[in-house]
């Protein structure tokens, strides 16, 4: 099986990007990983663009990506997702280890906002 990791560039060849891998690997232990984070692939993003990742996936049986400390999603992982749903792939998203826990008033707050209160 093929399984495309989608990652904001903010992140290629950081500790995040190894942890990642790493966990991707533990879960899948034989399958091959496409990771973006490549200088061959750098040089034809500057030419083809986005078309670039969404060939890759077109390879892909599956999609795994990692968000934003904030939970946000960037622009173009945004985007391979959405390409990937296309395709019908299964998704996963990495989880994140941050304080992700609301106060009371933030939480009644967001509730407010999103018209539940």
């Amino acid at each position: 099986m093929k399984i495309y990791y989608a990652h904001f560039i903010g992140i290629y060849n950081t500790k995040q990007e190894e942890k990642d891998l790493e966990t991707i690997k533990s879960i899948f232990p034989n399958d091959e990983i496409i990771n973006t984070n490549s200088q061959d692939n750098e040089l034809l993003y500057k030419t083809i663009g986005m078309d670039l990742f969404f060939k890759l996936i077109k390879q892909c049986d599956m999609l795994i990506f990692r968000g934003m400390i904030n939970g946000k999603i960037t622009a173009g992982v945004y985007s391979e997702i959405n390409f990937a749903k296309t395709l019908k792939l299964p998704i996963l998203e990495l989880p994140s280890y941050v304080n992700r826990g609301m106060s009371v008033n933030d939480t009644r707050q967001t509730l407010i906002e999103l018209g539940i209160r």
